[in-house]
């Protein structure tokens, strides 16, 4: 019974050590004014809920969409063609763009790596300025939520309105399902390990 215990907390520590949500706001390598929301080493997924700020005295948010009422942001392969928009809304005076989109059964769970969304930037003046991740959830067909850490992008703009951008950290009050790194899963093993020799030494008393 012990040794099946013993098994079953292994698994579980493995397990937890492997669920890392990460979220990228990345500058596209082809054109430097769109900017990916970019999913990292996601476990299966349902659907995601984004919530991005940026400075909107410093940035026009450019509508990918003009079929639609309202500024769009583009979706991206991530989640696969035909998942359920839930919203694409772009607070213009609050400078805030929130996206979120769902799979529908019997659609696959989607996992990995791959583009969540997409917005296009023009920036109004020349300075420095950043643009945050401030949410990513992710929902699993479980009805488990999954948050990634939230993170800043800086950017340098010029007079012509071009810029570059660089991934930088967040904050320390960021939040994550953050994996457990090798030397601190080895020492929760040890400390199990011990744990159940105590335990047998006690028994055969």
């Amino acid at each position: 019974m012990l040794n099946r215990m013993h098994s079953l907390f292994i698994l579980s520590i493995l397990s937890f050590s492997i669920q890392a949500f990460e979220v990228k706001l990345q500058a596209d390598s082809v054109d430097a004014s769109t900017i990916n929301i970019a999913a990292k080493n996601i476990s299966p997924v349902y659907g995601a809920d984004v919530l991005i700020g940026y400075d909107p005295q410093f940035f026009d948010v450019i509508d990918q969409d003009a079929k639609k009422q309202g500024t769009q942001i583009s979706k991206g392969k991530f989640f696969a063609e035909g998942a359920y928009l839930l919203d694409n809304r772009i607070d213009l005076r609050k400078g805030e763009i929130h996206y979120a989109t769902a799979l529908v059964r019997p659609m696959s769970d989607a996992s990995g790596d791959g583009i969540i969304a997409s917005f296009k930037l023009k920036a109004k003046k020349s300075g420095n300025t950043q643009v945050e991740l401030k949410s990513a959830q992710f929902g699993t067909q479980e009805g488990d939520l999954h948050q990634a850490k939230p993170m800043k992008l800086s950017i340098v703009a010029d007079a012509s309105g071009q810029f570059t951008a660089a991934n930088t950290d967040s904050s320390e009050d960021a939040v994550q399902d953050t994996p457990v790194s090798m030397q601190t899963l080895l020492m929760i093993v040890i400390a199990a390990l011990l744990l159940i020799v105590i335990v047998l030494l006690l028994r055969k008393k």
